[in-house]
């Protein structure tokens, strides 16, 4: 069974799931946009993404650009390793499970 691609808030917490890329970072865009506008850190749980590219790095920091600070939590290694690369890696603070409290 495949896993579809899907982004949505839910108790506090943005959640990414399967591949975001071109075809499904707006599905990224409407879940952020659910987010109220007075919550920050926004919380974005990246545990069961399994692919990240230019597209859906461009959504999360499209969060941050509206002066919010933003956690990335439970990230994959090889997207940390990309956002590293990207050099957005401290825009996108990635917090080990051990810090988030």
């Amino acid at each position: 069974m495949t896993q579809h691609p899907t982004a949505e808030f839910r108790d506090g917490v943005l959640v990414v799931r399967g591949a975001i890329d071109l075809a499904t970072a707006a599905s990224v865009r409407a879940a952020a946009a659910e987010v109220p506008a007075e919550l920050t850190p926004v919380v974005v749980d990246l545990g069961e993404c399994t692919f990240l590219d230019s597209s859906g790095i461009n959504e999360l920091v499209r969060i941050a650009a509206d002066g919010r600070s933003v956690q990335l939590r439970r990230t994959p290694e090889p997207i940390r390793r990309l956002l590293d690369l990207a050099g957005v890696d401290e825009l996108l603070r990635t917090v080990d499970e051990r810090d988030a409290g």
